[in-house]
């Protein structure tokens, strides 16, 4: 089930900076952090990060998703 949400373009900037910082942390992190980034991005949060950077720099990097 999904839904509709929409966001100013200052709040799509926002999640894409806050989950960007994110996801670089983990991957930096230990094997276990690592894990877990691997993890969320297969359970969901690759395919929103790919929603946000639709047409912006950086989509590419979620195309798999």
């Amino acid at each position: 089930m999904g839904r509709s949400i929409y966001l100013t373009e200052k709040e799509i900037l926002a999640l894409i900076d806050a989950s960007s910082e994110w996801v670089d942390m983990m991957m930096n992190g230990g094997v276990p952090a690592m894990q877990e980034a691997d993890n969320k991005l297969n359970d969901g949060l690759g395919r929103a990060l790919k929603k946000l950077y639709k047409g912006r720099n950086g989509e590419k990097a979620y195309e798999d998703y």
